[in-house]
């Protein structure tokens, strides 16, 4: 899930407990949440963005109008959700004296802040000493959100405290955990992937490998849901490669309507070469799809490799095509992968994280009461 599309998405489930909730943020990035699902049920409150950079320097300003344009200055919990926002919060923290201030990280945000990972490539500095002064300022008193352990290892190598750490996961919205591809799964050979066409998605490799499974298995095809820079190199590719009738290219699709798109797929591919956790991975888990992924980064921790999918050597297109063809060619092992993820990713239901979120707040509340 994108990280605009989170943040409306859990105020609604929290409104829906009951809590009253204002989402804060620039005008610019709000402009279109009340579309579809997004139906806003929650507060809103803006101020005019000016521009990312120039956001950073006018904090202050921002802070005053997003306080004057609040309905009510009561506040117990404030929430910021990713590190570039956590100044902000913070501000705003100091300003409405909430029992808590917590910092939801992504792991970008991790990696970057720790500087491990692919993310260093085309790291800007920047970006890497603001998310040192953010970590910095709120350190002492905020609480801080891991999505996954791999990324609270990241944190506390970034410096933030190992006490204030909680590790709480991304939800999936229950329209996956309705999906039901065991047709698909029993009986067909279509592949799909979703993500970011870009280098460290492993689109390279994917396509390699799907090159050998094709030959293995004439009929099987791969779709490609997605958009970034390595568009052109894959319609070169697959136009090179004479596949044009194997591959589908999607491109980006409305967010509302990913979990449509596999209902008629096979098995999820996701050949990362650097990775976190993806919102797609465990988004194809809820809804019953065998798994091939890349062993890194944090999809161990929600993919158990002969359990939930079969996990691979990042960058071998060879093994890739094997595990695929492996799910292509045994059906009964393609059911039970299929199985066992549904129900894996039970963990990551809205309810249940909205949840731990619950317990999260009323500790917050409890420890400012003392």
């Amino acid at each position: 899930m994108e990280e605009l599309r989170y943040s409306p998405t859990l105020s609604n489930h929290l409104v829906r407990r009951g809590y009253d909730v204002t989402l804060l943020g620039y005008s610019k990035s709000h402009q279109d949440l009340d579309a579809g699902s997004l139906r806003r049920e929650y507060a809103l409150a803006t101020s005019p963005s000016l521009g990312r950079f120039i956001d950073r320097l006018a904090l202050p300003l921002h802070v005053s109008n997003l306080i004057r344009n609040l309905s009510s200055k009561d506040c117990s919990i404030v929430l910021s959700i990713m590190l570039h926002s956590s100044l902000l919060g913070y501000m705003l923290a100091r300003r409405l004296r909430p029992k808590c201030h917590i910092v939801s990280f992504s792991g970008g945000d991790a990696a970057i802040s720790s500087m491990t990972g692919i993310w260093l490539e085309n790291m800007r500095m920047d970006y890497y000493l603001y998310s040192k002064l953010a970590i910095t300022l709120n350190n002492p008193t905020s609480v801080f959100i891991a999505t996954t352990k791999l990324m609270k290892r990241q944190m506390i190598k970034a410096g933030v405290k190992r006490g204030r750490i909680v590790v709480i996961p991304r939800f999936v919205e229950e329209r996956f955990f309705r999906v039901d591809p065991t047709e698909s799964v029993l009986e067909g050979n279509d592949i799909v992937y979703v993500g970011r066409f870009s280098e460290e998605k492993g689109i390279k490799i994917l396509l390699k490998a799907f090159e050998i499974v094709a030959r293995k298995l004439p009929d099987a095809k791969l779709r490609l849901i997605g958009e970034g820079p390595l568009l052109g190199f894959i319609l070169r590719y697959v136009r090179d490669k004479g596949i044009q009738e194997k591959v589908e290219i999607t491109g980006k699709v409305p967010y509302e309507a990913v979990h449509t798109y596999l209902t008629n797929s096979t098995l999820f591919v996701l050949p990362s070469l650097n990775e976190g956790l993806p919102n797609a991975l465990i988004q194809a888990m809820a809804a019953g799809l065998p798994i091939v992924a890349s062993k890194v980064g944090s999809i161990p921790e929600a993919v158990r490799n002969g359990i939930d999918g079969l996990l691979v050597k990042p960058g071998s297109p060879n093994e890739l095509a094997e595990s695929i063809a492996r799910i292509l060619k045994d059906r009964e092992l393609a059911l039970k992968l299929a199985r066992n993820a549904k129900s894996s990713a039970e963990r990551y239901r809205a309810d249940y994280i909205i949840e731990k979120y619950t317990r999260l707040f009323e500790a917050c509340s409890e420890v400012s009461n003392k």
